[in-house]
């Protein structure tokens, strides 16, 4: 019979997954306020192809005239065409960089050089007139 109770996690468990959640909504936010941008880009882009499709009269004259045709013939909330996966995407991303920051840490990057440490390691330091 399967129990009721819910899982218990440890204090370093529980902010360990509140750091991947805070992540996440930070890099959701900065997609989301970033999306005209990348939208605008994105179209900026592939004008000559839309112009050889037909599916564009002319190309457009710049940046400004782009964004205001684009928000004419499709509104605004198409400027944040795709958002969503932008978002999405954000996970793996964050999973993975934590990954591999915890595979390659080591102690040894953290530690300060000791006195008789020198940069090539061999702890000759022919300076030190002791």
């Amino acid at each position: 019979m399967a129990s009721n109770t819910p899982p218990t996690f440890t204090e370093s468990q529980q902010h360990h997954y509140l750091d991947h959640i805070l992540n996440f909504s930070f890099d959701s936010i900065a997609k989301t306020l970033t999306a005209p941008l990348d939208r605008l880009k994105l179209i900026f882009q592939v004008q000559n192809e839309l112009v050889k499709q037909q599916k564009l009269s002319q190309p457009y004259n710049g940046l400004l005239d782009c964004f205001f045709k684009l928000k004419n013939t499709e509104g605004l909330l198409s400027f944040f065409s795709g958002n969503i996966y932008n978002c999405l995407r954000t996970i793996p991303v964050d999973l993975c960089r934590n990954a591999f920051l915890r595979f390659f840490k080591t102690p040894r990057v953290l530690e300060p050089l000791e006195e008789n440490d020198t940069e090539d390691g061999d702890g000759d330091d022919e300076h030190n007139n002791n």
